[in-house]
């Protein structure tokens, strides 16, 4: 399900595929101006538009590093990672809009000590040229930790992670559009659920169709 969401309007449609084939079939992205927020996904780059990271879905990733990959309870960059965001959108918040420079320039000099502290426990795999690349391929990309890439996106991508608090128009996580998505993805579960009710009145006892399938996924 593909989901855009301004101030106003909530919009959804199904697709099979993310990326350019949908946004293709579908449309909607074509011509867009102005600020879109997104989640990072290499086709949202070929749109002329601003770009900029949404970072719920960072600090997901950060949660996944800190919970799941046993992060050092002395050395926990994620977890301030997480602490930091959501400090600059509490400010963000009740300034209402930008910040001032100086806090700013604060923020940046605190997210690049994280990151480095981030890299220097996470390092990219690099090629040895000896028999310890058995097995990684002679062709393409290393595989990486999941941390290590989100360092890097983290790292290369700043100014899209950061310019929520730099731009008028950018949230990072506008409560309001959340809601409106929420209570829209809602709506449609429901409407769902009451087709399947109306329909398994046709249905034949003992048999596996199409809205029993359907039952099951709701479930």
């Amino acid at each position: 399900m593909h989901c855009a969401v301004t101030r106003h309007l909530t919009w959804l449609a199904p697709h099979a595929k993310r990326g350019t084939q949908s946004f293709e079939a579908l449309g909607l992205l074509r011509g867009i101006k102005g600020v879109l927020v997104h989640d990072g996904l290499i086709s949202y780059k070929g749109l002329e538009c601003t770009h900029s990271l949404c970072n719920a879905h960072h600090i997901r990733e950060l949660v996944y590093v800190h919970e799941q990959e046993n992060e050092k309870i002395w050395y926990c960059w994620a977890r301030e990672m997480i602490d930091l965001l959501l400090q600059a959108l509490a400010e963000v918040d009740l300034a209402g809009g930008p910040l001032t420079q100086a806090r700013q320039v604060w923020f940046e000099g605190q997210w690049s000590q994280l990151l480095e502290r981030g890299e220097e426990d996470n390092p990219l795999n690099q090629r040895t040229g000896t028999s310890q690349d058995a097995g990684s391929g002679t062709r393409g990309r290393l595989k990486q930790s999941k941390a290590a890439n989100l360092l890097k996106r983290l790292r290369e991508l700043r100014l899209d992670v950061w310019r929520f608090m730099r731009e008028d128009e950018v949230t990072q996580q506008n409560a309001a559009l959340v809601e409106q998505m929420a209570a829209s993805a809602s709506s449609l579960q429901e409407q769902a659920q009451d087709l399947v009710k109306v329909v398994a009145v046709f249905q034949l006892g003992g048999q596996d169709t199409a809205v029993t399938r359907v039952q099951r996924q709701l479930r």
